[in-house]
């Protein structure tokens, strides 16, 4: 049985889970925001542990690189995995209790990973994973209930910054996997570990602008200004030979999906986590 089997096993369970959730509470729109914006956090947070300070790995049987394979996982398990726990705990407020039970689980799970060699751990050690996962999903709860029963502004507007940066990031992480496109200036020897060295902050500062032009400047023209300027930025990065494509990927077909990204992300913002409409979540 391949490695990659159980990880599709976790990957139709978070499916499920986060299918329940929006057959029970109905307003999708909503949830799906929230979902982003709390896997987006989860990210970042790996980015560091695994990327940064190499606190594991993760064994995909996919691909031969393991940086590579480490990023397929770290995609998969993120965003659905741990986001159906993100959302299932916060929509439904779970109790505590529940809290521990899931991180018992997860321990588990890492557990028998480990024995089955689909993962390995460097520094990391498993009771981390159970502590992350209590104060994750009870800060998730938390999130949910400011967003929806006691509405905050400024969380939403941090929401929707997190939201920004992972539509921005994972589709440029997919052609980067898929040999399209990649950023790079030489931060490591690794061509993985340096796109995501580099590709990482630079939409971090790319979400910034979406974040200000589209959430924070109320004037509808200025919504524009994101397109312009990322598409400048991108222009820019080609021509100093940061950004470079493959197989046939050009510019043009970047700016596609770019543009595909900010007009979801506008819709996104324009439809969802308002305050005076966030009660319909409930």
């Amino acid at each position: 049985m391949s490695n990659f089997f159980w990880y599709m096993i976790l990957v139709a369970i978070g499916v499920f889970l986060i299918l329940f959730t929006f057959y029970k509470k109905k307003n999708i729109l909503n949830h799906i925001s929230f979902l982003l914006s709390t896997v987006s956090l989860a990210y970042l947070g790996e980015v560091i542990i695994l990327f940064v300070f190499e606190g594991y790995r993760y064994k995909t049987g996919l691909l031969v690189d393991s940086v590579e394979s480490d990023i397929i996982g770290h995609l998969l398990l993120n965003g659905i995995f741990w986001g159906s726990l993100f959302l299932i705990v916060s929509v439904f407020q779970l109790r505590y209790y529940w809290i521990f039970v899931i991180s018992v689980l997860l321990m588990l799970i890492e557990v028998l990973f480990i024995r089955l060699g689909l993962y390995t751990q460097n520094w990391w050690e498993t009771y981390m994973t159970g502590i992350l996962a209590i104060f994750l999903l009870s800060c998730t709860k938390k999130w949910y209930s400011s967003l929806f029963y006691k509405p905050n502004k400024y969380l939403r507007l941090f929401s929707f910054y997190l939201i920004a940066w992972v539509v921005l990031v994972g589709p440029s992480l997919l052609l980067m996997v898929f040999g399209k496109h990649h950023f790079g200036l030489g931060l490591s020897e690794n061509h993985y570990l340096d796109h995501v060295f580099f590709g990482v902050p630079y939409n971090l500062f790319l979400s910034f602008i979406c974040f200000i032009f589209i959430v924070y400047l109320k004037n509808p023209y200025w919504k524009l200004a994101p397109f312009i300027i990322i598409i400048t930025l991108d222009f820019v990065l080609l021509n100093l030979n940061i950004a470079t494509f493959f197989e046939g990927w050009n510019l043009f077909y970047l700016g596609q999906v770019r543009y595909l990204c900010l007009v979801l992300f506008i819709l996104l913002e324009r439809n969802t986590l308002h305050l005076s409409k966030t009660t319909e979540a409930k």
